[in-house]
């Protein structure tokens, strides 16, 4: 693909008992975390009678959680290609602001069969227990889309050390991922007003951003 293509190949559908596994893998790993949750749950939440369904069709956990992040890279390569397509148009392709909004935006934009943002969940869980840098770095073969755009998130950085843009990449990450899961807590306690939530998005890529241009500690 090419980098600048917009959007992504679509994947064969997988049968529905494996993507009802995996749509009750990511609201459970939003919840409890990928330590909180047995494989044996995950089948009972998929409507299976198998109790060894999981191991079956993906074998382990980690693969599980593999095509989990997978599958929606699908669906992100496309917004972010479109994303990127109008940064460019407009001159903005190297500007960190509007590069890390192209790479998380569309993040809170993925939601499951209930409206929820459990991807968003499912990766800050991940944040959490040190894996989604993992699985983030493991992205260049299967979304080369998100690896460009990263790519240019890291030239427009320059001169942060690799380790140091690394380290701000992720903490931006964090920073949206816990405002997505936050509109989703807000909603929920019926503490949103339908509007809102965009702006709230939108500081958290400016905090984001700042803290990614910081020149702070460096020499």
């Amino acid at each position: 693909m090419s980098p600048r293509s917009s959007g992504a190949a679509r994947a064969p559908r997988k049968p529905p008992l494996e993507e009802a596994i995996l749509d009750a893998a990511e609201v459970l790993f939003s919840r409890h975390g990928p330590d909180g949750v047995s494989l044996r749950q995950i089948a009972a939440a998929a409507g299976s009678s198998n109790h060894f369904a999981v191991q079956y069709h993906f074998q382990n956990k980690q693969r599980l959680i593999r095509e989990i992040f997978e599958r929606r890279l699908r669906s992100l390569e496309a917004k972010r290609g479109r994303l990127l397509a109008a940064v460019s148009r407009q001159g903005r392709d190297r500007d960190v602001r509007s590069l890390l909004e192209v790479l998380l935006r569309p993040i809170a934009d993925e939601r499951d069969a209930f409206g929820k943002r459990s991807y968003a969940a499912f990766l800050l869980g991940l944040r959490v227990f040190s894996q989604v840098g993992e699985h983030w770095a493991g992205s260049r073969d299967a979304a080369p889309l998100t690896q460009h755009v990263t790519d240019l998130l890291r030239a427009a950085s320059r001169p942060l050390p690799e380790l140091v843009f690394n380290d701000r990449l992720m903490a931006a990450v964090t920073v949206f991922l816990a405002a997505a899961v936050d509109c989703d807590r807000r909603g929920a306690a019926g503490r949103t007003v339908r509007g809102s939530e965009e702006r709230y998005l939108q500081r958290s890529l400016d905090f984001g951003a700042a803290g990614m241009l910081s020149r702070d500690g460096l020499s």
